[in-house]
């Protein structure tokens, strides 16, 4: 009797589990919306309003926002006051300036934005310092 061919048996797959995250980054999905929201100005009162600030990443990125709107508050003041100053001065076409700081706020915010969205909690370029003195 002729042998039958058998077809090669696959070797036993094991079950792998999944990695954990690289480090400095955190698997948050349901968080990182939370932390978004601390990047979009008034919105950042949405985490405490819901408990969310009780996550240490939610709450990292709350302080980097809250670090973020006051720079902001106090650019804005600072801008306004000097550009009426220079504007009566006849030096107005300084005020340009400003916009580059506010320029580089906006782009401090979108840093942080992305920084949520991907699970990460790098502090803010000039201004992450600041969030870190912030006790709650």
């Amino acid at each position: 009797m002729a042998e039958e061919m058998q077809a090669p048996q696959a070797a036993p797959t094991t079950p792998v589990a999944p990695s954990a995250p690289p480090a400095g980054q955190i698997d948050l999905s349901g968080n990182k919306v939370m932390a978004v929201l601390a990047y979009l100005g008034i919105l950042i009162i949405v985490p405490f309003l819901t408990g969310a600030s009780k996550d240490p990443f939610v709450k990292f990125h709350i302080k980097q926002g809250l670090a973020l709107i006051i720079v902001a508050i106090i650019w804005g003041f600072v801008a306004s006051t000097l550009g009426i100053i220079l504007a009566t001065l006849g030096l107005g076409f300084l005020t340009l300036l400003f916009s580059l700081v506010s320029l580089g706020l906006f782009i401090i915010d979108i840093l942080g934005l992305v920084n949520a969205a991907t699970g990460k909690m790098a502090p803010l370029p000039l201004i992450g310092g600041l969030g870190s003195k912030f006790t709650f």
